[in-house]
């Protein structure tokens, strides 16, 4: 997302965001508690101390970081905390945060650094949801101020090439996820242990903060459709749904595999593979100027034809910077799909009494359909645990 474009098409002096995650994620410059401030001298980061040293300190760490602007300019403002000039025209400003013998005034400083460095008579955009209530006093008095809340929301709904970077960073965890599933998961564990592989994957494969939650179900509560980890044991012959959703650094992974515990009768099978097929079928449909509501349409009619019945939940959704994000594959969406949007694929099949199996991949829209960007297994043989 470029602020410096929507200003000039919104004709503004500046545009404010303050530290709402999946905002700042989206502008590339992804760091908490900080604030941006667009305008004609520039881009100013309003960070915690330290911040700008320890953001480069972890984009030299980070796989894939070299690409992202926001880790060359951190790494340039090491050490030039001050009114250090980043090499991508990023001013870095550091303010003093919560700390052990300060703990009362860390808003305040991070107002007064804002109140430094924004024009208060000039035409502003603010996002209204994330603005402090000094800054929204303030406006009280001011005529200049505008909300573009609207405007930032469908600036995020497509993504950067920088975003589509950090991603690959994000499904190589879940990829590791799965393949801990594959080679550790056996007959006897609980749930509760199928759910603490993926986290010992998340943790032993990065070395930054991951939040992650999903749904990990077997037997015969994979009919629930969604639900946490339990201490159920996974017998023989059950279905398993591992729905596995993490974010490292503002972006967000959300795929789903289903696995089988021992080798899968005839009905698993023809379930499994109607789920394949289909997904391999509307991810082409995954185009600019697409309806959201007929992607779900798409996905519904291919399970009556099978005669599985009505899909119970949405088809998909957007993601990236959250973990739901629009445009959403249900049948009251009318959001148009525009190019490179980032949306997940996740038809179910879901058989009262007896399992339920669902599949999930992320993609590109592109102008030739979906583009899988979780890029990873998906044939039957590799989900069977023996």
């Amino acid at each position: 997302m470029d602020l410096q474009k929507i200003r000039a098409s919104l004709q503004l002096d500046a545009i404010v965001l303050f530290a709402v995650e999946e905002i700042l994620a989206a502008t590339d410059l992804y760091m908490p508690k900080s604030c941006l401030i667009a305008n004609d001298c520039g881009l100013t980061i309003l960070c915690p101390e330290g911040a700008a040293g320890n953001a480069a300190a972890a984009a030299e760490n980070a796989e894939g970081a070299a690409g992202d602007a926001a880790a060359v300019a951190a790494g340039n403002a090491a050490g030039a905390a001050g009114n250090a000039e980043g090499a991508a025209g990023i001013r870095w400003v550091e303010y003093a945060d919560y700390g052990f013998e300060r703990v009362e005034r860390a808003q305040e400083n991070l107002w007064a650094a804002v109140r430094q460095y924004l024009d208060f008579s000039g035409r502003t955009g603010f996002v209204k949801y994330t603005a402090p209530a000094a800054l929204l006093w303030e406006i009280g008095a001011s005529g200049g101020f505008r909300d573009i809340s609207q405007e930032i929301g469908i600036a995020m709904l497509c993504k950067s090439d920088a975003f589509y970077k950090k991603y690959d960073v994000v499904r190589q965890l879940n990829i590791q996820a799965y393949e801990g599933i594959r080679k550790q998961l056996h007959s006897g564990y609980t749930e509760q242990e199928l759910c603490a592989i993926v986290r010992t994957a998340y943790v032993k494969n990065t070395g930054a903060q991951v939040c992650y939650t999903g749904d990990f179900l077997s037997g015969k509560r994979t009919c629930d459709i969604s639900g946490p980890a339990t201490s159920k044991i996974i017998r023989k012959g059950d279905a398993i749904i591992a729905d596995a959703l993490c974010a490292c650094e503002g972006v967000y992974c959300d795929t789903t595999r289903s696995y089988f515990c021992g080798e899968p009768d005839k009905e698993y099978i023809k379930a499994y593979n109607i789920l394949s097929n289909i997904l391999d079928e509307t991810a082409p449909l995954l185009r600019p100027g697409a309806l959201a509501a007929d992607i779900y349409d798409f996905v519904n009619r291919r399970l009556v034809s099978e005669d599985y019945g009505r899909l119970p939940h949405h088809a998909g959704h957007g993601l990236g910077y959250s973990w739901y994000e629009a445009p959403y594959f249900i049948p009251d969406c009318h959001t148009i799909l525009q190019e490179d949007m980032f949306v997940t694929l996740e038809p179910g099949i879901y058989i009262p009494g007896k399992f339920g199996l669902r599949l999930e991949n992320n993609y590109r829209v592109t102008n030739h359909g979906g583009k899988d960007v979780f890029c990873y297994k998906q044939e039957i043989q590799d989900f069977i645990i023996n």
